[in-house]
């Protein structure tokens, strides 16, 4: 093992920093480089990516692709969340990444279309996510009536 490309979502979120030696120790490769990237919710993709360059490149013939994530301590997850988002850059677009993310996902229902299973569990988080919000003073949703299962699988997307 030559080399590692590991990613997760940044400093600021997990709380973690300077963790390519860390890592490189932990795994018992030590003195192999451990290249990060902290590129969000593409962090995986992104280190995945970065490893095929590695060996493409001829430079390393075995290169580890890893990740993790940390559990925010944070305890409301809308800060959390808008934390990784840059305000001057997604909203001058007109966009932010997380109404990127629900576009993405109405593209793919209309596409691929959803029933059965994929139903229950997309309305049954989505009520989770509503219980959360209901209770969350910063939530948007704060205080707004939490609709049944039927009700979710009945919506766009299922709740």
């Amino acid at each position: 093992l030559q080399a590692v490309a590991y990613g997760y979502h940044g400093e600021g979120i997990s709380e973690y920093g300077g963790l390519g030696p860390t890592i490189s120790d932990a795994l018992g490769i030590s003195p192999a480089p451990t290249f990060m990237s902290t590129a969000n919710c593409t962090s995986s993709s992104v280190s995945f990516q970065m490893a095929h360059q590695m060996v493409a490149s001829g430079e390393y013939d075995i290169v580890l692709c890893g990740g993790f994530e940390k559990m925010t301590d944070h305890i409301n997850y809308a800060e959390y969340i808008g934390s990784s988002t840059e305000c001057e850059y997604d909203y001058f677009l007109g966009i932010s990444h997380t109404d990127a993310f629900a576009l993405a996902t109405a593209e793919y229902f209309e596409k691929f279309g959803y029933a059965g299973r994929e139903a229950d569990v997309l309305a049954t988080f989505g009520r989770q996510m509503r219980i959360y919000a209901h209770n969350t003073p910063t939530a948007t949703r704060y205080g707004v009536p939490i609709p049944s299962l039927e009700t979710l699988k009945s919506s766009e997307a299922c709740g």
